[in-house]
């Protein structure tokens, strides 16, 4: 009966908590969008004009562009909470920039959500590298992203 009752405390203690904790948590979002490969110019236009009108929505907002493949972008953006990004996508801004990207989009927009980001500090040595077969695990190149534009309100 004991177990019940501390269980049910922390089950009441948990639930409780939690939307109290991401109402008032920073929101992030990280948007990532493709143009064809010959509208990557036109494409840069439209998102360095989003992102001169929407800082006033967001805490935070910055596009960049992919350095080995200049068609695709990913916008960065951290806003006071949920409803604020919310307000934001259903508002102007965003339909405007939506309505320029329309016809120049290879992939529809991959919009991702978060309420908790971490960034872990840069490693000064590199690790063990696991290996198979006498070679790399991984042989792939990471993505090198430049900033659209320079500073904001430059």
């Amino acid at each position: 009966m004991l177990r019940l009752i501390a269980l049910a405390g922390l089950a009441i203690t948990a639930l409780g908590s939690a939307p109290a904790l991401a109402q008032n948590a920073t929101f992030y979002t990280a948007s990532y969008f493709e143009a064809g490969p010959i509208l990557a110019k036109t494409a840069a236009v439209a998102l360095r004009a989003y992102r001169t009108d929407a800082h006033k929505d967001a805490f935070s907002l910055e596009v960049f562009q992919r350095i080995d493949r200049p068609n695709q972008f990913v916008v960065l953006g951290a806003w006071t909470d949920q409803k604020a990004f919310e307000a934001h996508a259903a508002g102007e801004t965003s339909k405007k920039l939506n309505a320029k990207l329309e016809t120049m989009l290879a992939a529809p927009v991959d919009i991702r959500r978060h309420t908790a980001l971490a960034v872990a500090p840069a490693r000064t040595q590199r690790g063990p590298r696991l290996r198979t077969s006498g070679r790399p695990t991984s042989t792939r190149r990471s993505a090198k992203w430049a900033s659209v534009g320079g500073a904001r309100g430059s």
